[in-house]
């Protein structure tokens, strides 16, 4: 089995941080802001920059609301996605809000 027990290393980037990951493993976690069915959609990071994300398989489903995409990063504003997570809308609603104590 290919790839069995194979652990990547993954750096977690914001917009900010994209540029400085151009070719290395990367997670990105934000707000979907533009998503279809298809192989591209666009993710509004905590720190308020847009990211493209071009899906290396066809979305099977619409995406929307809060998402994690692993991938490679491009440049300063594009992820090829390998995989990612959606979050219930319940999480989206507080991402981005620091908590007072």
């Amino acid at each position: 089995m290919e790839g069995a027990g194979l652990q990547v290393s993954r750096t977690r980037v914001n917009y900010a941080y994209m540029h400085q990951n151009h070719g290395s493993q990367v997670c990105l976690l934000g707000i979907v802001n533009k998503g279809d069915v298809g192989q591209a959609f666009q993710v509004k990071t905590s720190d308020g920059g847009l990211v493209n994300v071009r899906m290396k398989t066809p979305l099977t489903e619409p995406v929307s609301g809060l998402i994690e995409v692993c991938g490679i990063g491009q440049g300063k504003n594009l992820v090829l996605g390998e995989s990612y997570v959606t979050f219930p809308e319940e999480i989206e609603k507080t991402f981005g809000r620091a908590k007072k104590f």
